[in-house]
């Protein structure tokens, strides 16, 4: 079994130490670059989760091209149904 927390931006690196994996919040690279640089420099060192958790026409799209970059060994993608 393998787990991953949530781990907050100040916390990236060390997180490495606790979790198994890496995984993404896509909708955050475009208002966190330090959030993309930790995950961009992560390709090489193991597995990672690509997580969306907007599915927006527009997220969509921001996660299709994070997906084509990162290769991710697996994701996942989630759509909540509201009333």
């Amino acid at each position: 079994m393998y787990v991953s927390h949530e781990s907050p931006i100040s916390f990236l690196e060390e997180s490495r130490q606790y979790n198994d994996y890496d995984y993404a919040l896509v909708h955050l690279f475009e208002t966190h670059p330090e959030y993309y640089k930790f995950f961009k420099d992560s390709i090489n060192l193991g597995p990672g989760l690509l997580k969306n958790w907007f599915p927006s026409a527009t997220k969509n799209l921001l996660f299709l091209n994070a997906f084509n970059f990162f290769q991710p060994s697996f994701f996942l993608s989630i759509s909540f149904n509201s009333p």
